[in-house]
């Protein structure tokens, strides 16, 4: 994996094994387009400004976020799993790449209640 930040450029980024590394520039497009997936945890100024222009410099690629920026888009699917387990499949399957984090209050709620929702209890 590749680690970027949008602060702390050149630092040592998380260890794993014996690899070692530094810490990437969050902003460079052509980096991150480099990529087959991102997780992104930066919060919705961050995805506001790179999302689109990844996805207007080409990059085809599977973005997965924390943040509520995208929740609202066609294009993207609320990652609500083992609730929505099936629908985050079907929409693999029908090639959606863009994946969002729910309303944190919400999605404890649902995941909560998602096993009586399975067995027809509610």
């Amino acid at each position: 994996p590749v680690f970027f930040t949008t602060s702390q450029l050149g630092e040592a980024a998380p260890a794993y094994g014996n690899h070692r590394s530094t810490l990437q520039d969050a902003y460079d497009i052509d980096t991150l387009a480099s990529l087959d997936i991102i997780i992104s945890c930066q919060g919705g100024d961050y995805t506001h400004d790179i999302y689109p222009k990844l996805r207007q410099a080409g990059w085809q690629g599977y973005w997965i976020d924390a943040a509520s920026a995208l929740r609202m888009n066609d294009d993207a699917v609320i990652i609500l799993d083992p609730v929505n387990g099936q629908h985050i499949q079907d929409s693999l399957n029908k090639g959606i790449k863009t994946f969002v984090g729910g309303n944190c209050t919400v999605s404890l709620m649902l995941m909560s209640l998602g096993g009586l929702f399975a067995n027809d209890l509610v």
